[in-house]
């Protein structure tokens, strides 16, 4: 009768598939630091949701004038405005958060205001920066109020 070392058969489990082993250690370690990390989106997601349905998250051009703001423009070429801001920072929609635009941002300085020709892109870049945890943020927003042409008279009857 053979007796066969219980520790001499793991033994030799262990040395056969030691590479397989250790790449599987190493996958679930990596595995488990990404799932356990904290995520770049960390604002609070209900005064955002409350900010935007009262219009809190929108500034007018008049309103910036004489103060200290930085506009970050989304759309690619110049941008004229009417008023002097103290810096505007352009990043296209697409790159906003990649690492060196998002320092560019954080390190403004000043309240932010956003700017895009699409009021759809400003929003969603308020959203995400606002997420992201950038706080003094609000939309640029250039719409002039409405002026009618021309003067209404209603008919007379005679």
């Amino acid at each position: 009768m053979v007796v066969v070392n219980k520790k001499t058969g793991a033994m030799k489990f262990f040395k056969e598939y030691k590479t397989v082993i250790l790449i599987i250690g190493i996958l679930l370690c990596l595995v488990l630091v990404n799932t356990l990390k904290r995520g770049d989106f960390s604002g609070n997601i209900n005064s955002a949701v409350e900010a935007a349905a009262k219009g809190a998250n929108r500034i007018d051009p008049h309103t910036l004038k004489g103060k200290n703001w930085t506009v970050i423009t989304l759309d690619e070429g110049n941008h004229s405005f009417d008023f002097q801001p103290i810096a505007v920072i352009d990043i296209p929609f697409r790159k906003l958060t990649e690492n060196e635009n998002l320092e560019k941002i954080r390190n403004a300085g000043s309240s932010l205001a956003i700017y895009s020709n699409s009021p759809e892109i400003s929003s969603k870049a308020w959203v995400i920066l606002n997420q992201m945890g950038i706080s003094n943020l609000y939309i640029l927003d250039m719409t002039e109020d409405e002026v009618l042409k021309y003067k209404f008279l209603p008919d007379t009857v005679k």
